[in-house]
This record gives structure tokens, sequence and C-alpha cells, in this order.
């Protein structure tokens, strides 16, 4: 199979620069979808579900390639936490999550229309107490709007945590990369 196309079934940008870690060709393939929880849903249900209905869409427009397809919801508590799209929006979320836990559920499918290996990987973050000018400071460094909980562990973000853990340490970036490389290679794909 190592002629098969792949396609990531997104058009995050912090999704594709995860996937070429891995050193491989791929296209990508948004998958227009209502992201919205279902009414009682449970956040590792709603990433779930999101996951596989990006997957079931590209796949069923190119059935022979290997789709990877990737969603995630936090949470604290029961409140998730979202892209927040505005500053107000970024703040109230930074200052729910100080000196709270967040668990942020990193879900993923990898496969062909017949045959797909879905997993999630659920990571567990400390926020250290963040008075309003270190929230005010952070959130003036970094672009963080269309970010799920307002930060960026991959960048300046990663100084607001008391910790971060995790099976996967790239899932809170969103794509899952230890899973995904698993998958792959069960699809045929060299790695490394």
């Amino acid at each position: 199979m190592s002629n098969t196309k792949i396609i990531l079934a997104s058009e995050s940008k912090y999704r594709a620069a995860q996937l070429s870690q891995l050193q491989l060709e791929f296209s990508q393939l948004p998958s227009k979808i209502d992201e919205s929880p279902l009414e009682g849903e449970l956040p590792p249900d709603t990433a779930r579900r999101l996951a596989r209905d990006k997957h079931k869409i590209c796949s069923e427009q190119n059935p022979q390639a290997i789709i990877i397809s990737a969603d995630q919801v936090g949470a604290v508590g029961l409140t998730l936490l979202t892209k927040p799209v505005s500053v107000d929006n970024a703040k109230s979320q930074l200052k729910l999550m100080s000196g709270s836990k967040a668990i942020f559920y990193s879900a993923a499918c990898v496969g062909t229309a017949e045959q797909t290996i879905e997993f999630m990987v659920e990571t567990q973050v400390l926020f250290r107490n963040l008075s309003e000018i270190e929230i005010d400071r952070y959130i003036k460094k970094e672009n963080v709007l269309n970010c799920a909980g307002s930060f960026q562990v991959e960048n300046l973000g990663i100084s607001l945590f008391e910790y971060v853990r995790s099976d996967d340490p790239s899932a809170l970036v969103g794509l899952p990369l230890i899973g995904t490389s698993k998958a792959l290679r069960q699809f045929g794909i060299s790695l490394p």
C-alpha cells in the first residue's frame, strides 16, 4: 500500500503540521460538518462522533484512500472548551481554566471506506493560577482565537500549565500521532 493516497480530513493547519512530522505525502480535504454537541452528549462521545462523521464523508468521496480524521473536545467538568473566536471569550475560558484541571478528548479514525481503526487519547491539563495580567499578556502574544481552549500547547501556551498528562503528548495539539502512526502501519504505510 505504499502508493496509497493519504488524505487528512481537515483544513486545520495545526493537524497538517502534525501529520507532516511523519514525513508522508498527503492532501487535505475539509469535511464540513456541524460540530455542535448533541443534547446530553458527553465530551468524549462528541469527539468520537465528530471524528467518525468526518471520516465517513471523506471516505465516501475517496473510497480507496486512507483517510485520517480527528476531533478534539475539551472540558472543565461538563463545561465545554471551544474555539473562542473573540478576545473576550478567550479571556473567559482562560479564567475558567485558571487553577483547574481540564480534560481534552482527542478522537481519531484512520482507514478506508471498508476498514477503519478508531482510537481516543485523553489528556489531563492542570492550569496554573493565572492572573488577569498574565491572561491579557498571553492573549496579546499568541493568536488563540481559533484554538480550542484558547491556548497553543506547542507554543507559549505551555507556560500556562502545572502539568500535562497523556499517553500521547501530541494529542493535545489535536492529532494523536502515536496512535495515527500505529494505525498507518497496520495499513501497510512504512513508518519511519
